[in-house]
């Protein structure tokens, strides 16, 4: 199925050895992506594989770092499946089947890796700093709700306390800083398509 949607979560970005930190709420627009459903043969069980999302560019988000301002801006952001296929799974019935319709919370939440270009920049000196992010880790448990035998749907996730993913990064323009990332949150809904 393609997916489409609107997730919301939070960026956290703190200078390490240090108390200086900042929340930066991001607004992560889904613009396609793959989510796979799969019936085992006896109807009890419904698989789901987040597959990709294709994320909308993420540009100039400020940060005060109270030491100075941190602009920063994400790029090429995707999240893929980092788990076998059909990782996470719902109870399912055969009266549900039947009707054509999946509809619960799925067991665990799903493994994914989210890889994007990160620039960054501190204060008003110096060039924006590019990292690649490699953010291994999952979404929250997600409530689906799939009908019409799949021809439509979806995927929602209201757990603001759930930390996605982690990295860290240098800036060395205008000083060396090492930054720990982190995002956490994940509230929205994505709509399921054929």
């Amino acid at each position: 199925m393609n997916a489409t949607g609107t997730l919301n979560t939070t960026a956290n970005a703190a200078v390490q050895g240090t108390n200086f930190e900042c929340d930066i709420p991001l607004v992560v627009d889904v613009l396609e992506g793959q989510i796979l459903v799969q019936l085992d043969d006896d109807a009890a069980v419904a698989g789901f594989e987040i597959v990709n999302l294709n994320i909308a560019d993420i540009l100039d988000k400020e940060c005060d770092l109270t030491l100075a301002t941190a602009t920063v801006s994400l790029t090429n952001f995707v999240i893929a499946n980092s788990g076998g296929p059909f990782p996470v799974s719902m109870p399912h019935t055969s009266a549900m089947h039947d009707g054509g319709q999946v509809a619960g919370d799925s067991d665990i939440p799903p493994p994914v890796l989210s890889t994007a270009t990160l620039n960054a920049k501190v204060g008003q000196m110096g060039d924006p700093m590019e990292s690649e992010l490699m953010l291994d880790g999952a979404l929250p448990i997600f409530t689906a709700n799939i009908t019409g035998g799949g021809e439509a749907g979806t995927l929602s996730w209201a757990d603001g306390q759930f930390v996605l993913a982690t990295d860290q990064f240098m800036i060395e323009d205008p000083v060396s800083l090492t930054i720990d990332f982190e995002l956490t949150g994940l509230v929205g809904t994505l709509n399921l398509a054929p």
